[in-house]
């Protein structure tokens, strides 16, 4: 007789007691919050107060800058530099550094210079001049190659005062000396100087402007989002952190179980990365660490049971956490949450992850993977689909793959009609050659496979498929929900199967999505959900 899994649309009847399973939940997010790589003021009419002050923005590890006071203006004027140009509005370059100068986002050994105050990094990536005052500069100034702004405004050198390049084996430095602003009577003098280690300064020698607004910083540009500026008069000396990856990530494909091992993956961990502490503890908290300088950081657990700590380095890798053998722990919610050391990543040089809740479980796992580059018999050493019973779990009766739950919708369906014979799955237990290697590894007959349908498919119209299909095409050889039944499916058993699918990708990865319903012997029912763990692997254990 055929056991059947009980759907009633998402709602799945469970009959008999309920199983303890583990589970690893994850929630929340780490840091840093993605943002754009830019740092900046935006100075409205007359509130310019950066005038006589010079800052030197000093590079760090992963694309950070130390802002801090700077150096002195480099000498410029017509017996030590060249005229770059006396155009309005106007971009002009390549103009050669002598030297690399690298910058976080890359490294250049020429730039453009831009009339209205303002370095482009990549010569010939920028042709707007970025007029006509630093608000309306500010979005190109966001979304355009990198660049730097010196003093970003509506400035005028037809109508006086001159721009000088100049460089050496030091660096290399753009002056505007004396240029008005568009309309204006009084000349501007600033600088902007390349060093060959990456520093780059910012002087504003002499600028009485006032009738424009005016944006100073640097942006690595690319962005969409506008971040916060700051007031670099104020908040000098500071740390301006680029974007070196994604929040700090833990995740698990392991269910906890008592007196088992499970594997705790931390990703998009930065280069300068050298300490991992997993922190354990009994109660979620939600704690901002930008008070004590990890800026856009938050604790996510108490911490109070302690803390795992490993040395590392990234991008990647994986804690190895066993699960002690105590009942007493079954079914208690334990908080986690990694604390990654990475300097120069913020003020303190540190990260957190996102929150990871851990339910431990006595009973063993049931895993169901699919594995492969294509879903259509790409390895015949072992079946795309397997199907895995735990260690000490009752024998598996029953089980469905079904697509219409996935959640978001998946267009998927499983195909019981192709015509490569030595690749399909409608074969059953047909002794015909054409029909084999359907069930990989003898695991239909070691799993106890009943074949209670009658095939579909024009490959042996009276063998027995081994499969039930349902919500399938008018043709009935599609099928979006198949079910399986078995007679002797033990513990640590697998049951091996190739199934060709169409309507999406066909690798393992391609799977995630597909819910899998289990009955086991004692009526108790799981379920599970397949995620993606590499290209070619999704993975469901539950």
């Amino acid at each position: 007789m055929l056991v059947r899994c009980v759907v009633a649309s998402s709602l799945l009847v469970v009959l008999g007691h309920a199983q303890t399973v583990g589970a690893f939940e994850r929630s929340q997010v780490g840091c840093p919050t993605p943002r754009l790589p830019a740092i900046f003021e935006l100075f409205d009419v007359g509130t310019f107060d950066l005038d006589g002050v010079t800052l030197a923005f000093v590079p760090g590890p992963e694309n950070s800058y130390s802002v801090v006071p700077g150096f002195a203006p480099r000498p410029y004027g017509g017996g030590v530099s060249l005229p770059t140009f006396s155009g309005d509005d106007t971009v002009r370059g390549p103009f050669f550094l002598g030297f690399p100068f690298p910058y976080a986002g890359g490294t250049t050994i020429a730039i453009d210079v831009c009339s209205n105050g303002y370095v482009y990094l990549e010569p010939g990536s920028i042709s707007s001049p970025r007029c006509c005052d630093g608000f309306a500069g500010l979005s190109s100034f966001l979304a355009d190659s990198p660049s730097i702004a010196g003093l970003g405004t509506d400035l005028d050198v037809t109508a006086g005062g001159q721009i000088w390049f100049d460089s050496d084996a030091s660096g290399a430095w753009v002056t505007w000396d004396d240029v008005p602003e568009d309309g204006g009577s009084l000349g501007n003098t600033f600088q902007i100087q390349l060093r060959t280690d990456g520093t780059f300064i910012l002087s504003w020698i002499q600028c009485p402007f006032a009738t424009r607004s005016a944006l100073v910083g640097y942006s690595e540009g690319g962005g969409l989002a506008v971040p916060d500026a700051v007031d670099l008069s104020a908040d000098v000396p500071l740390l301006f952190t680029g974007p070196f990856g994604d929040p700090i990530s833990i995740s698990s494909f392991d269910v906890p179980t008592l007196g088992q091992t499970m594997q705790i993956d931390v990703t998009n961990l930065p280069a300068s990365t050298s300490l991992v502490s997993m922190l354990f503890g009994t109660t979620a908290v939600d704690l901002d660490l930008g008070t004590i300088g990890a800026t856009t950081c938050r604790l996510y657990t108490n911490a109070t049971i302690g803390a795992l700590t490993v040395p590392f380095a990234g991008p990647a890798g994986s804690l190895s956490l066993a699960v002690p053998m105590a009942p007493g722990i079954v079914g208690v919610d334990f908080e986690l949450q990694a604390a990654v050391l990475a300097p120069g990543t913020t003020q303190l040089g540190l990260l957190t992850s996102n929150r990871g809740t851990l339910r431990v479980g006595d009973l063993s796992p049931i895993t169901v993977v699919a594995e492969g580059a294509n879903s259509f018999n790409s390895d015949t050493s072992q079946g795309f689909w397997r199907v895995t019973n735990g260690d000490g779990n009752p024998d598996i009766l029953a089980v469905r793959f079904d697509w219409t739950l996935a959640n978001p919708a998946s267009p998927q369906i499983f195909d019981a009609n192709q015509t490569a014979m030595s690749d399909r799955f409608d074969g059953g237990n047909s002794a015909l050659p054409t029909c084999g290697h359907t069930y990989r590894n003898g695991s239909h007959l070691t799993t106890g496979l009943m074949f209670s349908g009658t095939s579909v498919s024009p490959c042996d119209p009276t063998a027995m498929t081994g499969w039930v299909g349902s919500n399938g095409s008018a043709a009935n050889q599609d099928w979006r929900t198949l079910d399986f039944a078995f007679t002797d499916f033990n513990a640590g058993e697998t049951f091996e199967v190739d199934i060709d699918t169409d309507g999406g990708g066909q690798n393992g990865s391609a799977m995630a999505g597909l819910v899998v319903i289990v009955i086991l012997a004692d009526q108790t029912v799981r379920v599970g959900e397949l995620v993606a763990e590499t290209t070619e692997r999704s993975i469901a254990r539950f």
